[in-house]
């Protein structure tokens, strides 16, 4: 669902993708009510949390970045996580959840604050994190 998500969605230009998606299963028939959207995002979310995968590692119930994600991604890695920086951006104008975690340096880089060493997820001291009011899965 990945690739075939990311083939759709990678050159699409902002101005469309701020547009209201339609989902269609290939070999499915059904019209998207609603129902199908949310089934895409929540199977995104799961594919793209399954370790195997290798672009994510889970971290106490968060995901951060896999440094080795270029072992299963070869050269085009950096071009998977544009795609999920994409899709995570075109949740929020779907109105959708993408149940997805990640760790707080994340989320900082994603808003453009620089994280720091003393940040939950990065901290040692505290065992590697804490949910410091975080919602975990």
């Amino acid at each position: 669902m990945v690739h075939d998500s990311f083939r759709q969605l990678a050159t699409l230009p902002a101005e469309v993708l701020r547009q209201k998606t339609q989902v269609q299963f290939e070999g499915e028939v059904g019209i998207d009510s609603g129902g199908l959207i949310k089934e895409w995002y929540l199977g995104l979310g799961a594919e793209l949390a399954d370790p195997n995968y290798g672009l994510f590692v889970e971290t106490s119930f968060r995901f951060d970045i896999n440094e080795s994600s270029s072992l299963a991604f070869g050269e085009d890695h950096l071009k998977y996580f544009h795609f999920v920086g994409r899709l995570f951006a075109k949740a929020v104008f779907d109105r959708q959840m993408v149940d997805f975690p990640l760790v707080r340096s994340l989320y900082k880089r994603i808003i453009g604050v620089k994280p720091t060493l003393k940040e939950p997820d990065l901290d040692a001291s505290n065992g590697g994190g804490s949910n410091n009011g975080v919602i975990h899965r």
